[in-house]
């Protein structure tokens, strides 16, 4: 079954583990799309897979928590924690027909979760706690907006795997 291998590696600079160690969460989404070449739009997606983990620090005991859908790690280093956030994630997304295909990988770190954006907007709009389910166009720009001119940590970095064509039972 094809799959992609994403390693993520460099991600905790100076800045960001500056920003941990001041209380801020760093938020890390890995989207990976297995897409077919073509069309306005870069071509279809045919299958695709997100993973998301948290990473808190908790200033009293000196350790690191890397929080996953299903599992809570406490780490004791920054060594430590650069080991565990490297590890390779292997998706294993199915094409689902013969063609030719492409991985395309988006990770994004941010050490603001939407919630902390939308609850910053709500205080300067004079509201309590004003939640947003659905963010129009214009609220989800000013977010990307707010998040790029604060001094505070945000990657997002895309790459694309090299054209492969897929053929049930071989891959060339």
């Amino acid at each position: 079954m094809p799959a992609a291998t994403v390693t993520i590696r460099g991600l905790l600079t100076d800045q960001v583990v500056n920003a941990l160690e001041s209380g801020f969460p760093l938020y890390v989404r890995v989207h990976v799309a297995l897409r077919e070449p073509g069309g306005l739009f870069g071509g279809r997606v045919a299958q695709e897979a997100d993973w998301d983990y948290v990473v808190l620090r908790d200033p009293v005991r000196s350790l690191y928590a890397i929080e996953e859908p299903d599992t809570s790690r406490t780490i004791s280093s920054r060594d430590s924690l650069a080991y565990r956030i490297s590890r390779p994630l292997r998706f294993e997304l199915e094409p689902g027909r013969p063609g030719r295909y492409f991985y395309l990988v988006r990770l994004e770190a941010r050490t603001l979760s939407d919630q902390d954006v939308d609850e910053a907007f709500a205080w300067l709009n004079g509201g309590d706690n004003v939640q947003v389910e659905r963010p129009g166009f214009f609220t989800r720009a000013a977010r990307r907006f707010l998040v790029r001119v604060m001094p505070l940590p945000s990657f997002e970095i895309e790459e694309r795997s090299v054209m492969f064509v897929y053929q049930p039972g071989r891959i060339r």
